[in-house]
């Protein structure tokens, strides 16, 4: 299928040519411009000197093929691309819309970070029979598959693969279940039964020995919840009664003052000791100031120390939340996943097939010299990360120039490729900036700008 990228001032665009003869008189082409349906990438109609265009917004996205290409994609990973088509093609019917119109192309679905969905390609019109059935070998073909089960997954999927040429074909909950979860259990004879009613007798038997041994210790362990509990609740009761105290103590003073003042006015007080009296009431006001400050400082410093605890707390759930990194597959598969950025960077030396930082980046250097090299801000697929803003999730990468540029770019030195991943601030080569998955080629002393950050490379 042909297919091509465009920007402009906000977003990035898939753009796929209409046939002549279709257009905003066609219902299909009318509802899927008209509809944001989950699971399909939004769409727009445009038609450029009489002829119809299809543009798929794709901004903050990245393909599925170029997200995986160099890596293996874990079993939990695929089982939920899939979901995301039976989705895509359960929502398609509450539009009317043919569900073979999804091309399931693993460089035509897109990946989106902020909700961690993949959304799809509508196209309403006829495809080739060879056409859509590549997601399933791509996801088959990078499996991560180190167990038999992982095998027989993988197998399901090549299964599915060739079920897929089919031009009707569409993944039914039955067949997703087939797929996700294998073949049904046989149902068991009666021998079978009766072995399996042992076992469970055999399994309520050990759970009930353990339920009368276990009271002791789970009551230990309760108690010592409690107590835990008991002791939070304590220190909090501290801190509180703490203020509570100093601003009755506050008030004591205040109304003591306020009392042997009247009574002063009263002259119920012999001369001698009226003199004491004077001096004794600013004295209680003044600590009845006292008083009150150290209970406002109090409550605040509780108030502070409760905000920083939740904050904590927050910050913990969403540690616990984030993915595991992925499996690096290609020629840095025999490094630790773990490896930092300040291990990609290389002491400056000579020519060597590396980028180097330009103005506030200039003490970044990134290893050229193992290809490929992708360059962003995310972690998990990222083989040198960039800590900046202006920098997408998946910025660019960097990859070998094949055989027949080669020979067009007549063999120079160093010579390499670099790709635009769909980046929200772009990729520019020497002052011009590519399209969205547009390659430029990079020799030795040319110029590559990453949004604001300047790398030269030598």
């Amino acid at each position: 299928m042909e297919y091509s990228y465009y920007r402009d001032a906000r977003n990035n665009y898939l753009v796929i040519p209409c046939p002549e003869d279709k257009g905003q008189g066609s219902y299909q082409y009318r509802m899927l411009a008209a509809n944001s349906i989950p699971g399909i990438l939004p769409c727009a109609l445009r038609y450029v000197d009489g002829k119809g265009y299809l543009y798929y917004e794709i901004t903050s996205r990245q393909a599925l093929g170029r997200l995986y290409e160099d890596r293996t994609i874990e079993r939990k990973q695929a089982e939920e691309v899939l979901r995301n088509l039976a989705e895509a093609q359960l929502r398609l019917g509450s539009y009317l819309l043919d569900a073979s119109g999804i091309i399931a192309d693993p460089f035509l679905t897109f990946y989106d970070f902020a909700f961690g969905k993949c959304s799809f390609v509508y196209y309403p019109e006829e495809r080739q029979e060879e056409e859509g059935t590549g997601i399933f070998r791509f996801l088959a073909e990078h499996l991560s598959a180190s167990t038999e089960e992982e095998e027989g997954f993988r197998s399901r999927l090549e299964e599915l693969d060739r079920l897929s040429r089919d031009r009707n074909f569409l993944l039914t909950d039955d067949m997703l279940a087939y797929v996700l979860n294998g073949p049904p259990e046989p149902e068991p004879d009666a021998e079978d039964d009766g072995e399996k009613r042992k076992e469970e007798d055999s399994e309520r038997t050990l759970r009930v020995d353990w339920e009368e041994r276990a009271p002791e210790e789970e009551a230990e362990e309760l108690y010592s919840l409690k107590q835990g509990d008991k002791k939070g609740t304590g220190d909090k009761k501290i801190r509180f009664g703490k203020s509570i105290l100093l601003f009755a103590l506050a008030v004591c003073c205040l109304v003591s003052g306020t009392v042997l003042q009247w009574m002063r006015l009263r002259q119920m007080f012999l001369p001698q000791v009226d003199i004491v009296i004077r001096w004794s009431i600013p004295a209680l006001l003044l600590l009845s100031l006292i008083f009150a400050a150290l209970g406002i400082m109090s409550g605040y410093r509780t108030e502070k120390k409760k905000h920083k605890e939740e904050d904590l707390l927050s910050a913990q759930e969403e540690e616990n939340r984030m993915i595991p990194a992925m499996e690096f597959r290609g020629e840095l598969s025999g490094e630790p996943e773990d490896r930092s950025f300040a291990e990609r960077l290389i002491r400056n030396s000579g020519y060597s097939g590396k980028l180097y930082g330009q103005g506030s980046s200039r003490q970044t250097r990134i290893d050229l010299r193992r290809l490929p090299c992708t360059v962003g801000t995310d972690r998990r697929f990222a083989d040198a990360v960039i800590a900046e803003d202006s920098v997408s999730r998946l910025h660019a990468r960097f990859e070998r120039i094949p055989e027949e540029e080669k020979q067009e770019e007549g063999g120079t030195p160093g010579a390499i490729r670099v790709v635009d991943l769909n980046s929200r601030n772009g990729t520019f080569v020497n002052g011009r900036r590519l399209l969205p998955n547009e390659a430029a080629i990079l020799i030795p002393g040319d110029e590559c700008r990453f949004g604001s950050e300047e790398f030269v490379y030598r």
